[in-house]
């Protein structure tokens, strides 16, 4: 008898390395084995008792849950059984008390309950668990009781109840240097973080958990990792991404053999695939996840993959089948979260099948249970979508104020949640509700209503700009479509204009206020529009904005123009002009001071940052900033908090920083003369401003708005030569906007008969070789500049004998211009 235990001690070491290195299977054939033995009647009950617990964890990790049931059936599991264990003696074999089994007994079954979505239940377990626990229970099987209550609540859509069950669970799981609980944990507060829009710090926990799983070689906690980045990147619109992360998630799930790892990998790729428009492929995908669902019991994962094949049935037009696929999924959903994510997201898609059959109050129903529950859930990625369904629900009836008004709450909600493909699809499907197709699909204006114009033109730009950070080619390529369409609207309908009346060799410049992109931003280029695009992006947000450009591009325009955008365009905007600020002033300029705390400080004096409290603060030219002046930036961006000279406290203070050069900041920090650190900090979201020299078209566009009084409220009708105009646009304007503005001025006070001729425009452009010419196309251009450019770059400098300021005083430019050009055209040898 002595050697029969002896057998199953070492049966029992052997499963419980066998599961730490994820060997499941192998440690399950041990499990049958030690099973086998243990029924001999002489095997004392303890023993047996710790058999069968082993059993059924083994069984739970193959998604046995029948044969993992039947195991913690044969552990007694009523209020006394505790008393039918035998007391632990001083062998070692019976250390662990009844207490401890039938606890992790329970543990088990509801995990399995969780399993197969039956959440309520397995919390009702949970609790039972705890309620009859006596002393001693091990704090491993505590963290493994809050982890599972926790997942549970999640899944029920009570995400602050979950986080505080998980916090609770790190805090043991730390403790204790349990690095496989952390890992499990950091997963499960990735998915929370996640649900609430924080998508960053999603990532980040599921990036931590894969590094402690590699070094635990934990492979089931990284797959779920690997799967849940997956789903991350998914809402951020990243669907290559997200395939490749699904592919790694399932690989590692088969390894472990966790057939509901491979279900929900699976689905993940359906959802991949759909989005990309492969819809064969998605259905594929779901059709083999339903089948696994249902031959084990997985009713959320069943639920799911019949609310996304009723997705498709509804995008191809047939709504009966997606009518009966989401019939069946909500009944499906509500015997085990019936008011969880997939069921909000199974009546929202009901409230939509309903309101194209045209049954509004139908889908008023299911509109209004869904967004109660998704805002209760703090569930911005369903609420946001069930809004703007809402939305287009109330364009649909005529009330287009109210429809706009959800549209705005559904953008509000997607961009705190994080859910980057989404709102870009709000904003197209806005756009689209804005307007109504006629004819062979043209975009026609809102009948009476040109604002709808401006309105879609914005979310458009919005939309097209989200898309562009996504893999979603489909919708990119409508968006910018539909932009085309619109803005080509706006030119037909002299709302903008994009070049001047050409009549033989003079042309005719009049006035037009929609030469403005914005309210202050005068082009017509595409890369301008590209611009603008960025900028109404970042004033949507506060992060830090790095704005660069040649100097005289209009880099603080821009940041104007962020600021008014914004929410803070209320409160101050501090511009400020680095270079201008000596080392022994900057503490006094940017922090201010008290009275009296030096000579000359006859008052208080609020610094630039307690200026632009609630505000935005400009740093202009911050590339001339001193290594000492960056260290005590820095401190301020980090903390949001300054301190007078003069005052011993730190004061908080809220500003949003944008900051401007016309250098290259990326190689100052490479020769260290700007902080790396500073760089990253600052450079959260960056716009680059393109010289005039490379947007011809927007010459006209400038001159025209300031010539023609549009600049200063007057108004008047110019003629220019055709030659005049052609060579402003071949001069390579080493100053950009800022010169071209000083030259219209010269020309203005020149013009008689309202004509400019050549005659008045100065001798470097008048002289401009044919070389800068604008061509056709934009290859055409970049054909010239690397061509023409460089052999004529070539020539001057053989003229010059190698003599820079010859050259640059040659072409009418700059030293420092004529050095970009020498590197553009590949003749940087010139500069050594």
């Amino acid at each position: 008898m002595q050697d029969q235990r002896n057998v199953l001690e070492k049966l029992l070491v052997d499963i419980y390395h066998l599961n730490e290195r994820c060997d499941h299977r192998q440690a399950y054939q041990c499990s049958l084995e030690a099973v086998s033995l243990s029924g001999d009647p002489g095997v004392e009950t303890p023993l047996r008792y710790r058999v069968m617990l082993a059993a059924a964890r083994c069984a739970y990790y193959l998604s046995l849950f029948d044969e993992c049931l039947c195991h913690t059936d044969m552990i007694p599991d009523e209020d006394g059984t505790k008393s039918s264990f035998r007391k632990p003696d001083s062998d070692d074999t019976l250390k662990i008390p009844g207490s401890v089994i039938v606890f992790e007994a329970r543990v088990i079954r509801a995990n399995v309950a969780r399993r197969r979505g039956e959440f309520t239940e397995a919390i009702s377990i949970l609790d039972r668990a705890i309620e009859d626990a006596g002393d001693g229970i091990p704090s491993r099987l505590i963290t493994d009781r809050l982890l599972s209550k926790g997942s549970c609540l999640y899944l029920l859509g009570r995400h602050g109840e979950a986080r505080e069950h998980l916090e609770t669970a790190l805090g043991f799981a730390t403790h204790d240097d349990d690095i496989r609980a952390r890992s499990r944990i950091l997963v499960m507060m990735g998915l929370i973080s996640r649900t609430m829009g924080f998508m960053d710090k999603a990532l980040d926990y599921f990036s931590r958990a894969k590094d402690l799983c590699r070094r635990y070689n934990d492979n089931y906690a990284e797959a779920a990792a690997w799967l849940n980045e997956g789903i991350a990147l998914y809402h951020l619109g990243k669907f290559d991404e997200s395939e490749k992360a699904a592919v790694r998630a399932r690989s590692l799930f088969g390894k472990v053999e966790w057939v509901l790892g491979v279900c929900r990998t699976l689905i993940l790729q359906g959802n991949n695939k759909r989005k990309c428009g492969e819809y064969p492929g998605a259905i594929r995908c779901y059709k083999k996840a339903g089948e696994i669902a249902g031959a084990n019991g997985f009713k959320r994962e069943l639920a799911l993959t019949l609310n996304l094949v009723g997705a498709i049935s509804g995008s191809r037009g047939d709504l009966p089948a997606a009518l009966k696929f989401l019939t069946e999924a909500l009944g499906v959903i509500s015997g085990v979260a019936p008011n969880g994510d997939v069921a909000c997201d199974i009546r929202r898609r009901l409230g939509l099948v309903f309101l194209l059959q045209g049954k509004l109050s139908e889908a008023d129903k299911y509109f209004e249970s869904a967004l109660r529950d998704a805002v209760k859930a703090d569930d911005k990625w369903s609420s946001g979508l069930i809004l703007r369904a809402r939305g287009s629900k109330e364009f649909r009836t005529g009330d287009r104020d109210r429809g706009k008004i959800l549209f705005k709450n559904a953008i509000d909600h997607l961009r705190a949640g994080g859910c980057v493909h989404e709102l870009a699809r709000t904003h197209l499907i806005f756009a689209n509700e804005l307007y109504c197709l006629e004819g062979k699909g043209f975009l026609l204006p809102d009948p009476g209503n040109e604002s709808a114009v401006d309105k879609a033109l914005h979310s458009l730009i919005e939309a097209s700009h989200l898309f562009s950070g996504t893999d979603d080619d489909i919708n990119r390529k409508k968006t910018d479509l539909q932009l085309k369409k619109v803005l080509r609207y706006k030119r037909n309908s002299d709302l903008i204009r994009v070049d001047p009346v050409r009549d033989r060799d003079v042309l005719i410049l009049e006035k037009s206020q929609d030469l403005l992109i914005s309210e202050k931003l005068v082009a017509v280029s595409d890369s301008m529009i590209e611009v603008w695009k960025k900028v109404s992006f970042a004033s949507s947000f506060s992060r830090p904005v790095l704005i660069t450009g040649e100097t005289g591009t209009g880099k603080e325009l821009i940041a104007r123009s962020i600021h008014d955008k914004s929410d803070r365009a209320h409160r101050s905007f501090v511009a400020v002009n680095c270079a201008a600020i000596p080392d022994h002033l900057f503490e006094s300029e940017f922090f201010g001071h008290r009275k009296g705390c030096f000579t000359g400080a006859l008052t208080d004096r609020k610094g630039f940052f307690e200026e632009a409290d609630g505000g935005t603060i400009f740093l202009d030219e911050i590339g001339e900033l001193t290594m000492i002046q960056q260290v005590k930036l820095l401190r301020v961006l980090q903390e949001k908090k300054i301190r007078k000279i003069g005052e011993n406290m730190e004061r908080p203070v809220d500003f949003r920083v944008i900051s401007a050069t016309n250098r290259s900041v990326e190689d100052m920090v490479e020769i260290s003369k700007f902080r790396q650190d500073l760089y990253y900090r600052i450079n959260v979201e960056h716009i680059h401003l393109p010289p005039l020299r490379t947007r011809p078209e927007d010459v006209a566009a400038l001159l025209t708005w300031r010539v023609c009084g549009n600049g200063n409220g007057s108004s008047r009708r110019v003629r220019i030569e055709k030659l005049a105009l052609e060579r402003l646009q071949a001069y390579i304007w080493p100053g950009n906007v800022r010169e071209l503005i000083s030259v219209a001025d010269r020309v203005n006070h020149m013009i008689d008969s309202e004509l400019i001729t050549i005659d008045m425009l100065p001798e470097k452009i008048k002289s401009c070789s044919e070389m800068y010419l604008p061509e056709d196309s934009a290859d055409e251009r970049s054909r010239t500049e690397h061509g023409s450019l460089k052999e004529k770059l070539n020539r001057i400098m053989s003229i010059c004998r190698g003599n820079k300021s010859a050259a640059a005083k040659w072409m009418g430019i700059s030293r420092g211009t004529l050095y970009k050009e020498l590197r553009r055209a590949g003749l940087g040898h010139y500069i050594k």
